[in-house]
């Protein structure tokens, strides 16, 4: 499913660890790589922001490494992390836009990958995004699905359309799963963002439920993480 809203500036945003997963109880925010892989390219993908907003705060430390505050309507910020070295383009107090760019995906700070499949050079690039309403965190997913947005002047619900749209693009089959189908995870199984089968292990033997589908890949709901089509059985 194609996010209405965004944070990079491709539009390609391809989740791959979730909000507060399991076995992440404190990642208070979702993780997301470009589709196109072009966050391995010496440009890199720009990061935008996803909504109107003020620079509230632009530093760095040893976990979130670069990182930006957007203060914006009714309560909410947005947090940006990881963000490559000396590639913030955006000061404290700077009005921006929806869609402007603030800075370049990068991996500073704690950062770790298991994926194999990209040059180590660029192994954890990625975006860390979250979202907090009056101080506490809360799932990035629906402001960038489009099923709560941020306004001109508040935070609103969207329109029963504007869910229904979102639900119908959630159904697309992928391997003729539902949402709201109950699952297993295959003994063979990776997780979609490289996850190895040993840290799968203990999920394995569970009954989960099809949160989102897309063409070859599934969101499971309560590890808020994509798992291959192929990796999972119908109960």
């Amino acid at each position: 499913m194609a996010y209405k809203n965004h944070v990079i500036s491709t539009k390609n945003e391809i989740l791959t660890s979730g909000f507060k997963p399991p076995d992440r109880p404190t990642h208070s925010g979702c993780d997301y790589v470009d589709a196109n892989r072009l966050e391995i390219t010496p440009r890199g993908v720009d990061v935008i922001s996803i909504a109107d907003g003020e620079i509230a705060r632009i530093s760095k430390d040893a976990t979130s490494g670069n990182f930006i505050y957007i203060k914006h309507a009714s309560g909410i910020e947005s947090f940006y992390c990881h963000l490559r070295d000396k590639s913030v383009s955006v000061k404290v107090g700077d009005k921006v836009k929806k869609g402007q760019v603030i800075a370049v995906m990068g991996k500073t700070g704690n950062i770790i990958s298991s994926r194999t499949d990209i040059p180590e050079e660029y192994r954890g690039t990625h975006l860390h995004f979250g979202i907090r309403l009056n101080g506490a965190w809360v799932n990035p997913e629906p402001y960038l699905n489009g099923v709560k947005t941020i306004g001109g002047s508040a935070a609103t619900t969207s329109t029963q359309s504007e869910q229904e749209a979102v639900a119908a693009a959630s159904t697309q089959s992928g391997d003729g799963f539902n949402v709201g189908e109950k699952v297993k995870i295959l003994p063979t199984a990776v997780m979609y963002a490289g996850t190895t089968t040993e840290i799968l292990a203990k999920y394995k033997n569970v009954v989960y439920t099809v949160q989102q589908v897309k063409p070859d890949r599934i969101l499971i709901k309560e590890l808020y993480s994509w798992v291959f089509a192929k990796d999972l059985q119908r109960i």
